[in-house]
């Protein structure tokens, strides 16, 4: 879990970089960014033949592809680093394109023609070449925290099972709905 906040923590210190700074003044051009890098890590996922199963009983299954030790986890199977392109593009490039993978190679291809219009259309100058750059950054960290969280979670109902994950969920809509008293 440490993963996704030295992640968090690494991209803020970078984002407060003084010429990064005015990129995220301009919500358009993240949000698409971030947008697009979720959707590629989703992807990349579902097109990769090396990656587990996400059926909930293959998660769950004793002895199956999830239920390995940290280590494992964090080396082979939750590595955004194994997954590559080639897969998704085999995929989104073959001859009987479903209509799930044609709806989403629209999606990607939208969210990235959006994000790389609206960064030549707000950033000129030395600000779109620096625009440029902390798109293609945000949209690679999004794309490997997406992969990452992604495979957590998996791995998380896999290692405490689905009925202590329900009663987790059950315990945060307790106290999400619990009356705080009034503060001072």
């Amino acid at each position: 879990m440490a993963l996704p906040l030295v992640g968090y923590v690494v991209a803020n210190l970078i984002w407060h970089v003084r010429p990064l700074v005015f990129f995220h003044r301009i919500p358009l051009l993240s949000k698409l960014a971030m947008t697009t890098g979720l959707l590629l890590g989703i992807g990349v996922i579902a097109a990769s033949p090396e990656r587990p199963s996400f059926d909930i009983n293959a998660i769950v299954a004793d002895g199956g592809a999830w239920d390995v030790t940290w280590r494992r986890f964090l080396t082979d199977i939750a590595n955004p680093g194994l997954y590559r392109y080639d897969a998704l593009w085999s995929m989104l490039s073959s001859q009987d394109l479903s209509g799930s993978w044609m709806i989403y190679g629209v999606a990607v291809s939208a969210a990235l023609l959006a994000s790389a219009i609206a960064t030549l259309v707000m950033l000129r100058g030395e600000e779109f070449l620096i625009g440029v750059f902390a798109m293609m950054y945000e949209i690679l960290l999004m794309q490997a925290l997406a992969m990452y969280v992604i495979m957590l979670l998996a791995y998380t109902l896999c290692t405490f099972n689905f009925w202590t994950a329900l009663l987790a969920l059950m315990i945060l809509q307790y106290y999400r709905y619990v009356q705080r008293p009034a503060g001072h």
